[in-house]
């Protein structure tokens, strides 16, 4: 018998393929949608969309009653704010509002969707899900999404059943985020790296989603996991990105330093003129550190299989390339 799922979140990009996934497998599926924001695709799907927004407990209480199981996806990441104070209010005070309704509901068991930026590791550092946080941070979006964390384990201490999964920088087709960057590179915008030997740690969205419903139905409750399948530098990146297109590796390096003071100027003098900078200066600072993550025990105790990064980024690729070729004609 199908699940009666509600997911927050779902027209973003995990949300998203999350409730393509579960309808695939003939789930019943329910998702809470924003007035404003663009549901064509979900529509699509045949799924029940629940108009309403996390910071209105109200707008879904009576929806989330009928169902018995919840991924809380929904949450805020952008380049760039002109108030931070948005994350907190999107990422924990939105959090705090949809798990308070599940407890009271008694839904029961919930997938709540934190990111390896609550983890928090040392500089140098592999985070685990056994990691104890350095005690700062270097981004708002980061501590953020910490508290959003400390939120679902708060809940969890209070009785609600809760597993937490920690994705890495997810990336794949449709993407809106991270995309952008391969986007550029395929327009061949990007003149140079930043800093190329630094870290990041990558994940496909496909397997996201796969980790989101295998954290359901396996994932120990009172346990988080993380999502991450592989640990590449900047620069070996590119040169992947440059075997999936064809279009060469930028060879000029920006100094971190110019990057962020160029960037910081931006950010003083751009809303002055009624223009969003690009990016913050905060994601420079927080970007160029690197960092790696072991996604490991979702593949032991969850029985994730990660998508090889070079077929990940050759998929991705071909369907950017495909968008293009739209656009041209």
């Amino acid at each position: 018998m199908a699940k009666k799922i509600f997911i927050t979140g779902a027209t973003g990009f995990i949300g998203g393929r999350l409730a393509e996934l579960l309808v695939e497998r003939g789930e019943e599926v329910k998702t809470l949608v924003r007035p404003t924001s663009n549901f064509q695709r979900l529509s699509k799907l045949g799924l029940q969309i629940v108009l309403g927004d996390i910071l209105e407990p109200d707008s879904f209480r009576k929806v989330l009653s009928s169902c018995e199981v919840l991924y809380h996806c929904a949450g805020l990441v952008a380049p760039w704010l002109p108030d931070k104070r948005l994350f907190y209010k999107v990422n924990a005070d939105g959090t705090r509002n949809v798990l308070k309704l599940a407890l009271d509901l008694n839904i029961s068991k919930v997938v709540h969707t934190s990111s390896v930026a609550a983890i928090g590791q040392r500089v140098g550092e592999i985070g685990t899900e056994e990691t104890q946080h350095r005690g700062y941070f270097f981004t708002t979006y980061e501590h953020s999404k910490y508290m959003g964390e400390q939120v679902a384990w708060e809940f969890y201490k209070n009785g609600l059943p809760v597993v937490v999964v920690n994705p890495s920088t997810v990336f794949g087709p449709a993407d809106r985020n991270f995309g952008r960057l391969i986007d550029a590179f395929l327009k061949r915008r990007i003149p140079a790296l930043l800093s190329p030997q630094g870290y990041r740690a990558l994940v496909f969205v496909d397997d996201v989603a796969t980790g989101h419903i295998l954290a359901m139905e396996k994932g120990e409750v009172g346990q988080r996991y993380i999502l991450s399948s592989a640990n590449v530098t900047t620069r070996d990146f590119f040169s992947l990105l440059s075997r999936a297109s064809g279009i060469a590796t930028p060879k000029l390096v920006i100094p971190q330093w110019l990057a962020y003071t160029g960037l910081r100027s931006a950010e003083l003098l751009l809303p002055v003129l009624g223009i969003r900078p690009p990016l913050s200066s905060e994601w420079v600072r927080g970007g160029g550190r690197g960092a790696r993550f072991d996604g490991t025990r979702a593949s032991r105790e969850l029985g994730l299989v990660y998508t090889p990064l070079e077929e990940a980024l050759s998929r991705t690729v071909s369907w950017y390339k495909a968008r293009l070729r739209e656009k041209e004609l």
